[in-house]
């Protein structure tokens, strides 16, 4: 029988990572709205292909970083929470 399933905690640390991964996401999404309509979803940026380009790589960066720090914090709060022997 498997264990039941425990809730991660929001910690400082975690909501960090997850603000990160928002502005990854909100960064490669006005990359790619540039690139495909050809409009800036900030105002004037970016304000050319070049700096759609960025925004997409550091997007998908900050993104890929984020997610894998996520992952790292769900990992270390659940090996806190299993039991020995079992």
């Amino acid at each position: 029988m498997t264990p039941p399933r425990r809730k991660l905690q929001l910690t400082p640390r975690t909501a960090l990572w997850l603000l990160l991964d928002v502005a990854g996401m909100l960064s490669f999404a006005a990359g790619v709205m540039y690139l495909v309509q050809g409009a800036s979803l900030f105002g004037r940026w970016p304000a050319d292909t070049l700096q759609a380009g960025v925004m997409i790589a550091a997007g998908a960066v900050l993104m890929l970083f984020a997610a894998a720090q996520l992952l790292r914090a769900a990992l270390e709060q659940g090996a806190g929470n299993t039991r020995s022997g079992k």
